[in-house]
């Protein structure tokens, strides 16, 4: 009973995770993906756009971190399986974006189409496209649920729960400055920052598969030392 209210988290770990997840969301293509989005707002909708996506991905998020470990009992996966399936994705999640090749989900100028035709009502396009998949997609899920099964006590969900919502902040920030931005940086600086997120994205995500190995399979941690 003890150890289910102890904290197991260190500081080290709440950076990880918020860096990781900063890193799979990729401020640079996200604005890009956000921008043309916004372009079809006013600035008093957009600010009201941003403050929705806050409420909505901070449920979403945190939903996740509170509730995926008892999804994963009720399907019989065991946390180690999905922290290694998580790096495996963030590994494939990674290489594109270190080598260049920007990724969104899908086609940049079809989501961007469909957010269009939905500017009638800013209401319409916070749920589909911009929470989903524009802001959260399976990579940052898998791997909010694999830290929530690594660190699972009652004080580590909370602390996660909140750096949950710190990052839903900062996705909603993300698409308030996305039009001023975007001109700011251009195209190379989009790309450069992209590439860096890559990198950083990819050391993480190769740090849990191998976490995740030593687990599955101690003799290798073992074998190693």
């Amino acid at each position: 009973m003890h150890e289910l209210f102890s904290i197991t988290l260190t500081v080290q770990d709440v950076l990880r995770f918020l860096v990781g997840m900063m890193t799979i969301f990729c401020p640079p293509v996200a604005i890009s993906i956000y921008t043309p989005v916004a372009k079809s707002f006013s600035r008093e909708d957009q600010r009201l756009i941003a403050k929705r996506m806050f409420y909505v991905l901070s449920g979403v998020l945190v939903m996740f971190a509170c509730f995926g470990q008892i999804l994963l009992r009720a399907l019989g996966v065991t946390s180690v399986a999905l922290s290694l399936t998580g790096g495996l994705v963030l590994v494939l999640w990674a290489i594109p974006m270190m080598m260049g090749q920007g990724h969104t989900g899908g086609d940049t100028h079809k989501n961007a189409e469909l957010a269009a035709r939905l500017q009638t009502d800013w209401r319409s396009v916070i749920a589909i496209p911009l929470v989903f998949p524009f802001s959260v997609g399976g990579a940052s899920v898998s791997f909010i649920i694999a830290m929530t099964g690594r660190y699972n006590t009652v004080p580590d969900i909370l602390i996660l729960s909140l750096a949950c919502v710190a990052m839903a902040a900062f996705m909603a920030l993300t698409f308030l400055i996305s039009g001023p931005l975007s001109l700011r940086l251009g195209k190379v600086g989009m790309e450069l920052t992209n590439r860096v997120a890559g990198i950083l994205l990819t050391a993480i995500a190769l740090q849990i598969v191998a976490q995740a190995l030593r687990e599955l399979f101690p003799g290798l941690a073992t074998t190693a030392n």
